[in-house]
């Protein structure tokens, strides 16, 4: 049994230093390490808003070399490892947007769950509309809504749910009135096609920073400050 054990101990150093020796090391990510996670990631996310394919593989792939210097042994890592070589390899942007929607959900994970250097701001973003209205969320680096899942079709919809990097971590969350408001403005409160678009202006507005009131509480509205509306898509 002694001898069983000490043969264990021995092949587990063995493998740490083989893993050592070829660059890959081991234990759990580290905030600074997350940061060199982001910043490709955030290559990625403003392809995917420009409409660019070769941009986003291009991204796809400084983030697949990024995730390399990683611990090898973290199963986080494979998992977004699986997720950006679906963007590297895909066939077209439709794709690589799928692929992009379960990278960002393992990068939010990882950013809630190691954090990152705090040197930046990064927003937590989500479009409801996304996916057949079953929602996506992504991250960004300022508080310009730029739309990885819709591109120039749609580049502001979507709303900031908080800052989860930076200095003020946590202080932008969305107002349950502000999700209400862009769900009427794109017509989602039925998807069935039934909205309740145009009936309400003021009630639907109601608390949304810088909306002016419109006569007769019907009126499009021309003061709104949600992204969605200033885009006019």
């Amino acid at each position: 049994m002694k001898t069983l054990k000490r043969y264990t101990i021995l092949a587990a150093g063995l493998l740490a230093a083989t893993l050592s020796s070829l660059g890959a090391p081991t234990g759990a990510p580290t905030p600074e390490f997350v940061d060199t996670l982001v910043t490709p990631y955030l290559k990625i996310q403003s392809a995917l808003a420009g409409d660019s394919l070769e941009a986003a593989q291009s991204g796809a792939n400084a983030f697949l070399s990024a995730v390399d210097t990683g611990p090898a042994d973290s199963d986080a890592l494979k998992d977004l490892r699986g997720s950006a070589d679906s963007i590297a390899n895909a066939g077209d942007i439709t794709a690589a947007r799928a692929a992009f929607l379960v990278l960002s959900n393992g990068m939010i994970e990882m950013v809630r769950d190691v954090g990152t250097s705090g040197k930046n701001s990064l927003y937590l973003v989500h479009c409801p509309m996304a996916f057949g209205y079953k929602g996506g969320d992504w991250l960004q680096a300022d508080q310009t809504v730029a739309n990885p899942y819709f591109g120039a079709s749609m580049l502001h919809c979507g709303g900031i749910n908080e800052e989860l990097g930076g200095k003020a971590q946590g202080s932008h969350q969305m107002q349950g009135h502000d999700m209400d408001h862009m769900q009427h403005e794109h017509g989602m409160m039925d998807p069935s096609g039934n909205p309740h678009h145009g009936m309400d202006m003021d009630a639907i507005h109601a608390g949304v920073p810088g909306y002016t009131a419109q006569s007769g509480g019907k009126k499009a509205d021309s003061g709104c400050q949600m992204a969605c509306c200033q885009s006019g898509s």
